[in-house]
């Protein structure tokens, strides 16, 4: 929430993202967010449901929870008789994530999200992660060292998170990783030809490089038809890819 501060004779309102603080999030007004530094843009979240086209009971995995905004996004659409499972390997994310889903548990009596304290991955394995409380906390093999706390954190790939929930569907898969996008893909061709859900990915750099191409290629590969779209609220593309029924 701003507060007003005053320079040279100029009112200005300020937010300040340096710690986790509460804050009220334009388009969703269920109650205010724990955000861990930036606050998400609800606007983000529209458009992933927008293309999702998401009903009661389909089940959605959110790849890259930060607060748990997105993923409370995705259970009000998909109820009771539908479920989110949402991954957050940065420590300080899932806390503020685990905070708001409890808070929207309790105000929206939905209880269909499962958090999870890993990373999505290729493989399964444990890597060393970048905790920095942010929304680009990531594996040091992408963003290097001298970011954030570095930690050892579990990975699981879709087909594991599919066998460990117990799941004989998946409908939408939302993948925000910081540039372990690619991986993640390479590793997941038996399940998406298998489950042929909708996704909808954010890339970003990777050794100097946009992931962009290299996701397409890997979906169009898969048989899925694929757009890169403006991402509204970050200056960034996003990719959604439909498979492409023959």
């Amino acid at each position: 929430k701003p507060f007003t501060q005053k320079f040279y004779g100029i009112t200005y309102e300020v937010v300040d993202f340096s710690t986790p603080r509460i804050h009220e999030i334009r388009g969703f007004q269920d109650f205010p967010i724990l955000c861990p530094t930036l606050a998400e843009p609800y606007v983000t979240t529209q458009q992933y449901l927008e293309f999702a086209a998401l009903s009661e009971g389909q089940i959605v995995l959110d790849l890259g929870a930060y607060s748990g905004l997105t993923a409370i996004g995705f259970s009000k659409v998909v109820g009771r008789s539908g479920k989110v499972i949402a991954l957050e390997p940065d420590p300080v994310n899932f806390q503020a994530a685990c905070i708001n889903v409890s808070r929207h548990e309790q105000i929206n009596d939905l209880y269909n999200i499962a958090l999870i304290n890993h990373a999505a991955s290729g493989s399964s394995k444990t890597i060393q992660f970048s905790s920095e409380g942010t929304m680009g906390s990531a594996d040091i093999a992408i963003v290097g060292r001298g970011r954030g706390e570095v930690i050892e954190v579990c990975c699981e790939t879709l087909a594991e998170i599919v066998d460990v929930n117990g799941l004989t569907k998946v409908d939408f898969v939302k993948m925000d990783i910081e540039g372990a996008e690619e991986e993640v893909l390479l590793g997941a061709e038996a399940f998406l030809r298998q489950f042929r859900p909708k996704v909808m990915v954010e890339p970003h750099v990777v050794l100097g490089v946009f992931s962009t191409d290299a996701v397409v290629r890997i979906l169009q590969s898969y048989g899925y038809k694929v757009e890169i779209v403006r991402q509204f609220g970050v200056d960034l593309p996003l990719i959604q890819a439909e498979f492409a029924l023959t």
